[in-house]
């Protein structure tokens, strides 16, 4: 426990000292703490017609590394992991993909928009394919030179078939808060 308070202080200390700088060649680490809270519908559609339509709410996990090809543009991958309750179900799903995201200017804030598509599967009871969609926008706040908290209000997309009868679709439509940590080397 000491080790931790002692680890914390260290960097703190350091994050008072220094200033944040996003330039071409650093990489970008979100860890797992990025966090988005879901709030929003599903529509279950068969053979091209709704079939039932209700609320959800959930939480994703989106852990991604990028790197700085360009002054503030980072471009990497992402993993999604997302868990959804609504009226009649609740499941699971996971993607992967690309991600990129742009810094506008700024010291010690920087907003930004970011950008991620994806593919993978879920289980609602049945085994789905996934295609996700996340678009945010938000600001950065910098402590220093290479650790940042990000907030962003999110829309998220998830459109799922299922594995064994194409014509079971269900479309999920969320918006949320992204609140994560960035680290950058």
């Amino acid at each position: 426990m000491k080790n931790l308070v002692l680890s914390i202080s260290l960097l703190l200390g350091i994050a008072v000292c220094s200033m944040a700088q996003i330039g071409k060649g650093r990489v970008m680490v979100s860890g797992s703490s990025n966090m988005s809270v879901l709030f929003g519908s599903t529509k279950w559609v068969y053979d091209g017609k709704e079939t039932n339509s209700n609320s959800t709410s959930g939480f994703s996990l989106t852990p991604q590394v990028s790197y700085f090809f360009t002054n503030n543009l980072a471009v990497g991958a992402a993993f999604n992991l997302e868990h959804q309750n609504s009226d009649d179900t609740d499941g699971t799903s996971f993607f992967i993909g690309p991600v990129a995201r742009y810094y506008f200017a700024g010291e010690k804030i920087k907003p930004f928009g970011e950008a991620m598509i994806g593919f993978g599967s879920a289980d609602w009871g049945n085994k789905y394919n996934v295609f996700g969609l996340n678009l945010n926008a938000g600001a950065s706040y910098f402590f220093n030179d290479h650790f940042a908290l990000d907030a962003a209000l999110g829309y998220h997309h998830r459109g799922f078939t299922d594995s064994d009868d194409s014509k079971r679709k269900q479309k999920d439509n969320n918006f949320g808060l992204m609140v994560s940590f960035t680290v950058l080397f």
